[in-house]
């Protein structure tokens, strides 16, 4: 698993990439096109600048749509099931059984609203590596018509949900993240846990239906 310093390198590394693309190719290509539009100002009637000056804009257009496309594919979210597998490869301890079960059509839930499930459900999973002792947890995801539910249930050791504050009273970091991106999305989330019993999340979320 990668460190915060490698991965800071590598964000680094890439915005360093996209602004030398845009500078070298898109900015060079803009440039030049200006400066042939300006050489054919009024009374300059030369169509060979003026085609040369389409050539470069078409080129500016063509490269910018070019890295808009691997931009927007490097933030796309991979499938739910995929996703939470990663997720848990990298990050659950050592002899931690994860299983995860994905069933209905994802496709159906908004792109937005998955990728804010997919950080709930993170975010559940990593207070289970952390805190719960546990040595079996499941994640599962359900999408219907009317509807998208995801849990995530261990035996670990459990918590009383009511009690689990920062300190200062309100809900605890972890939990008031993973409440207020479902809430946001019009979804609901609850917590069922005790001493013996490990820890349940469950996350409802209702969907608009399609015809």
């Amino acid at each position: 698993m990668s460190t915060p310093d490698e991965h800071t390198d590598c964000r680094w590394q890439e915005r360093r990439r996209v602004a030398r693309d845009l500078h070298d190719h898109i900015g060079g290509a803009l440039a030049t096109a200006r400066r042939l539009l300006v050489e054919c100002g009024p009374g300059v009637d030369d169509p060979g600048r003026l085609a040369a000056a389409q050539v470069f804009l078409h080129e500016a257009e063509d490269h910018l749509r070019g890295l808009l496309g691997e931009l927007v594919t490097a933030t796309e979210l991979p499938p739910l099931g995929e996703a939470i597998e990663g997720f848990a490869a990298e990050a659950a301890p050592p002899g931690l059984d994860v299983t995860v079960k994905i069933t209905g059509n994802e496709n159906l839930v908004a792109t937005a609203h998955r990728r804010a499930l997919f950080l709930a459900v993170r975010e559940a999973l990593r207070n289970t590596f952390e805190h719960a002792g546990a040595s079996r947890v499941a994640v599962s995801v359900r999408t219907t018509r009317w509807w998208v539910h995801a849990a995530v249930e261990d035996d670990g050791r459990g918590f009383d949900p009511e009690r689990a504050t920062d300190g200062e009273g309100r809900p605890a970091r972890g939990i008031a993240s993973m409440t207020q991106r479902v809430e946001d999305i019009g979804g609901k989330l609850t917590i069922e846990s005790s001493p013996v019993d490990g820890t349940r999340v469950d996350m409802h979320l209702p969907l608009r239906p399609r015809t």
